[in-house]
């Protein structure tokens, strides 16, 4: 958990509210997880069409469209 707030605060730009309010920093702070986990998802769709089939039993490729 300290790694990933490390994470928003350093490279997210979630150390300061950009505006003034509990709402907007709350919008804020949604905004970002879900950037965060949007870059998680893109890295693990790469890595997956990246990885060879049989290597990791845990991620199965997509299939093409």
């Amino acid at each position: 958990v300290e790694g990933t707030h490390g994470t928003a605060k350093t490279l997210h730009g979630l150390n300061r509210a950009i505006r003034r309010g509990l709402e907007n920093t709350k919008i804020q702070a949604l905004l970002t997880a879900i950037a965060m986990n949007l870059k998680k998802s893109a890295i693990a769709t790469f890595l997956i069409h990246r990885t060879p089939a049989g290597r990791c039993a845990r991620w199965t490729p997509l299939p093409a469209t």
